[in-house]
């Protein structure tokens, strides 16, 4: 499981696209515009704020954390410190928690529950590998003072027993200059799916006003924002 999931850590920026190619499948065949009895506009709402919820997870984690750690490295596992306050006093991946309810955001939008069950095992079946591999390394890195910490922490769900504030204050700067890129992925999901749905049931190319505009603003935000953290010294901020 190690060395599997550190193939799986390098590529793991992949692991929604089969994901996302199997509910874009499922859209065409079985389409769901809406949960039955919900109102379109709230269906929609719904589970865009699931997304949303996760990608705000993200950003409380990004914007407490120390340089060098929670990045997005790629080519081996980066840790100079080991996170254990804030929201990693609740849990030892926050992170990945917040990836699977942004997950979860198109899984609900295409498939309802069905989809959530199997977003569900795909995510616990190539994250459990990671996380496995993660853990190695830091025990290795940090020793005594990894493994106390992990455990009395729980891995993915958390717990609110050993609550702790952050040593470091949040940084909004930081936060978006790491996650920047998550609204608009999430949105641009949720609109393809839209289309392929629309287009199967109803013979048409449609999107609903309001993801139009959710992808519209977004759009606007990641080109504004990206083009800060390329040019502009805006969005860093020192030691983070």
């Amino acid at each position: 499981m190690e060395r599997q999931g550190n193939w799986l850590f390098r590529w793991r920026s992949y692991l929604p696209l089969p994901l996302l190619g199997f509910l874009l499948v499922w859209a065409w065949f079985a389409p769901i515009l809406t949960w039955p009895g919900v109102p379109e506009f709230w269906w929609e709402g719904g589970c865009l704020a699931v997304g949303l919820l996760g990608l705000g997870v993200r950003l409380w984690v990004g914007g407490q954390v120390p340089f060098g750690t929670s990045g997005r490295n790629v080519r081996a596992q980066v840790a100079y410190v080991v996170n254990t306050t804030g929201p990693y006093s609740l849990v030892r991946h926050p992170l990945y928690v917040g990836n699977y309810l942004m997950w979860l955001a198109p899984a609900l939008f295409a498939g309802g529950l069905l989809m959530v069950v199997i977003t569900t095992i795909y995510f616990a079946f190539t994250y459990e590998r990671v996380m496995v591999a993660e853990e190695r390394y830091l025990m290795e890195q940090f020793g005594d003072d990894y493994a106390q910490w992990a455990s009395q922490t729980p891995a993915f769900i958390p717990s609110f027993r050993n609550w702790q504030p952050s040593t470091l204050a949040f940084s909004l700067r930081t936060a978006i200059r790491k996650e920047y890129s998550g609204l608009l992925g999430l949105v641009a999901t949720l609109c393809v799916l839209e289309l392929v749905a629309e287009q199967s049931a109803l013979g048409v190319v449609k999107l609903d006003p309001v993801l139009a505009l959710a992808l519209a603003a977004s759009t606007l935000a990641y080109v504004v924002l990206r083009a800060l953290k390329r040019h502009t010294t805006l969005l860093h901020v020192e030691g983070r």
